[in-house]
């Protein structure tokens, strides 16, 4: 949704406008700036997106294996730690 929202900014706001009134070379530029700027935003929040679904299925993968032979122990220390990698995730 954001990143329709800022596609729809830029390339059908600000770069439509100034389509009418920059010389083509400096709107042709900036809009091939723009457009690398926009693709490369999305893979980062994709592949972060990608990278944040595989933590969370590993963990409660692994949880369930430790639930499941009855090793509570484990199971507490996993989520220990998942817990401990979410609060350093917060500080940064």
């Amino acid at each position: 949704m954001c990143l329709e929202l800022s596609y729809g900014f830029y390339y059908e706001g600000l770069l439509d406008d100034a389509y009418d009134t920059a010389p083509y070379d400096e709107w042709s530029e900036l809009s091939s700036n723009e457009y690398t700027w926009w693709s490369d935003t999305c893979s980062t929040v994709y592949d972060d997106w990608s990278d944040f679904r595989s933590d969370v299925y590993d963990f409660l993968d692994d949880l369930r294996s430790e639930v499941w032979d009855d090793d509570i122990e484990k199971a507490t220390k996993k989520m220990e730690d998942f817990r401990t990698d979410i609060s350093k995730l917060k500080e940064n």
